[in-house]
């Protein structure tokens, strides 16, 4: 390895251990290890390098330990999948341990001290992809284009868009073009366990919708609800991991004891926010949770919600010009009248006049009553019958 912090090191050896080219501190405290292992970076030169930062950071390689590695949890990740274990073992089994071949080479970050004490880092944290791996979630997906995209990374930004498919791309780049839809899901990077169950051929559907309003309105809650749940707790930002969100979501602690009695089972065993050690703490989150009105949100509820939006939406669009371009808030809200004595309904048939409040609390409170008789007569005023 070359540069200022440099040691050198031999072949690769066998028995555990590998090597990857170094590079040195990114400008925030920490350096990136290329896609590259011994014989990549041999045959490579640094002017031959695809990345820039690759050229400019370039310092080596190091050998370190398999036992030094330290899955990132600060990104998106995946529980394990024991039928991707399987495949993985058949594919060695078949083909051998390649330990050269470029879909065998990992991606790695290192904080800049670690790498002055190289070869025996403390902690080495592997990231990215690797050729061979199970494919990648839409939700893993969009999460790194939007990591990248803050970080200003365009290359690695570049290289997750290509993952996509062209529709899939068009719908993206369609919703990301909303400036308000960019901050609310930008809202919710802290948290990658929220992303994974995202399937981005629903964007179609959003898009074609017309309440943004309301939808921009729950995943706002989505962030609301979750920093409420680990509200007074320490956590490290790997907490809120996939297998956490999987087994909370769309369960109503404050309102069914079954609910709650689950939360309170798998907050005890640990086997939701594992990285929370603490008694206290996990005690406080289970608290939370019980706090939380209605359905603990995600972003698979916000997505699923679509299914049942959908024909309400074209049933409340029916009572808008056909060349209507506003969002149905918009629209409806826009032609509303107050009446001298407003009209609220209680239930089928029961119908009940209450003397005015204010014009926005009427026309909100008339509004909400379209929505709930949309929500009940839809089967009737549209082809989409609900699941039996």
């Amino acid at each position: 390895m070359t540069g200022p912090h440099s040691r050198k090191t031999g072949n690769v050896e066998s028995g555990g251990r590998f090597s990857t080219a170094v590079s040195c501190d990114d400008g925030r405290g920490r350096a990136l290890f290329s896609v590259t292992a011994w014989a990549w970076s041999v045959a490579k030169r640094p002017d031959e390098m695809e990345h820039p930062t690759q050229f400019r950071h370039y310092r080596g390689l190091v050998r370190v330990d398999i036992d030094a590695l330290n899955f990132a949890r600060g990104t998106a990740h995946r529980p394990i999948s024991e039928r991707n274990v399987d495949r993985l073992r058949q594919v060695f089994t078949l083909e051998g341990c390649r330990r050269y071949a470029e879909e065998n080479y990992v991606t790695a970050v290192v904080d800049l001290p670690t790498l002055e004490h190289l070869p025996e880092p403390d902690s080495i944290k592997i990231s990215e992809d690797y050729l061979i791996e199970q494919p990648r979630s839409d939700g893993e997906i969009f999460w790194n284009i939007r990591h990248y995209h803050q970080s200003g990374d365009d290359h690695l930004e570049k290289k997750w868009w290509i993952r996509l498919s062209p529709t899939k791309r068009k719908d993206l780049s369609q919703l990301l073009k909303d400036e308000r839809y960019v901050q609310a899901f930008d809202a919710l990077l802290v948290w990658p366990g929220l992303w994974a169950p995202i399937k981005l051929g629903t964007l179609r559907r959003l898009l074609t919708l017309k309440c943004d309003e309301e939808l921009l309105r729950y995943l706002a809650y989505v962030r609301s609800a979750w920093q409420g749940i680990l509200d007074g707790v320490e956590h490290p930002p790997h907490s809120v991991d996939s297998r956490t969100v999987s087994a909370v979501q769309a369960l109503a602690p404050s309102h069914s004891s079954s609910d709650k009695a689950s939360i309170e089972d798998a907050v005890r065993e640990g086997s939701v926010f594992a990285g929370v050690t603490d008694d206290d703490s996990r005690s406080r989150i289970f608290r939370n949770f019980c706090s939380v009105l209605g359905l603990v949100p995600s972003l698979h509820t916000f997505f699923e919600n679509l299914k049942y939006l959908e024909p309400c939406c074209t049933v409340l669009k029916r009572l808008l010009n056909p060349g209507n371009k506003k969002t149905i808030w918009r629209g409806l809200t826009g032609c509303y009248y107050r009446p001298d004595r407003p009209v609220t309904e209680y239930a089928e048939d029961d119908r009940r006049q209450h003397s005015p409040t204010d014009l926005a609390t009427d026309r909100s409170l008339a509004y909400k009553q379209l929505w709930l008789f949309a929500m009940r007569h839809f089967p009737e005023m549209t082809a989409v019958a609900p699941r039996k």
